[in-house]
């Protein structure tokens, strides 16, 4: 589809009722439809971070044998906008 002078993907989802007459026979059909398009980028886009967060093979957090000076990966940090672990603390 075309939205702002560039071509982009589109997705919708298409809901389709009989319209009827007085006596019950359909006259006509309404196609309501609903642009998904949003949604469906933002679930693309949780999924790939998701799927390289799951592929990451150094450590996610790192702590000493008491439990203190915790490291978070990076890409950790990046991808979850976390710049600490209380839960580990």
């Amino acid at each position: 589809m075309r939205r702002d002078g560039r071509t982009e993907d589109t997705w919708f989802t298409f809901s389709y009722t009989p319209l009827r007459d007085d006596d019950g026979a359909i006259a006509g059909i309404l196609c309501a439809t609903l642009d998904v398009t949003d949604q469906v980028a933002a679930k693309r886009g949780e999924k790939l971070a998701l799927e390289e967060l799951r592929a990451k093979s150094e450590a996610l957090a790192v702590v000493n044998q008491a439990g203190a000076a915790i490291t978070i990966e990076p890409d950790v940090e990046r991808l979850t906008q976390m710049s600490s672990m209380p839960a580990l603390r």
